[in-house]
């Protein structure tokens, strides 16, 4: 597979100088991205995360966590991959909220942090773990912060860790950055992950491009698991 030099919808949001001194800056370009040895993260697609499929002010009416609409877009690209994913008999791994984060300091310290914790954290009825799924508590935004990822991944000799959830700007990208700084490949689904904020998750795929990994279409990875 050719390097791709397409310029995606996400980069746009940079002003011309920037953009030139990420192209002088970046090899993103130049990577052929592959999959070698991949494992599928799904990162908290769970009811509180995702919400109805509404416009995400009355999606956070429900859960002021929620991402409504956005939420739902990246959906089927979740799914698409998941199912890839088991077709081809390659590992998957859900994450989600671990209780224990109450007491290793929230994520937030909003006053309303107790409300949120008693928002249902089971994954979504179009995207639940099933049976040899790994489910992986985590109790900071990175998946590898304080949980066995990182040894998991190694003793089972995985080298690609394929990136989908939410929030683009949050877990997934604090995921990126850690897995690239532990050695891993680093892919993640343009299409098939998720935020609140849309200047902060065409951001943070800019960035996640430039510095920790492959920005691309979930076409595109599911390409890649048969070469």
């Amino acid at each position: 597979m050719a390097a791709n030099t397409e310029t995606r919808h996400w980069s746009e949001r940079l002003p011309p100088e920037d953009a030139a001194a990420l192209a002088a800056y970046s090899s993103s370009s130049a990577i052929v991205p592959d999959a070698n040895q991949p494992v599928l993260m799904v990162i908290d697609v769970v009811e509180s995360f995702v919400g109805p499929n509404v416009p995400i002010l009355e999606a956070q009416q429900y859960s002021r966590k929620a991402c409504g609409d956005r939420a739902w877009a990246a959906i089927p690209s979740i799914i698409a991959l998941v199912d890839a994913f088991r077709e081809r008999d390659l590992p998957i791994i859900f994450t989600r909220a671990d209780p224990l984060q109450a007491y290793t300091g929230p994520a937030t310290r909003r006053p309303d942090a107790a409300r949120d914790a008693s928002l249902s954290n089971e994954f979504i009825a179009e995207a639940q773990p099933k049976q040899g799924d790994v489910v992986l508590p985590k109790v900071k935004a990175s998946a590898f912060y304080a949980t066995p990822l990182q040894s998991l991944l190694t003793k089972a000799g995985h080298r690609t860790i394929v990136l989908t959830g939410c929030t683009t700007s949050g877990c997934v990208r604090a995921t990126a950055v850690d897995g690239t700084s532990a050695g891993f490949n680093v892919l993640v689904g343009e299409d098939a992950v998720y935020d609140r904020s849309g200047i902060s998750h065409d951001v943070s795929l800019i960035d996640i491009n430039a510095k920790y990994g492959s920005v691309m279409p979930t076409h595109e990875i599911i390409r890649l698991l048969d070469e």
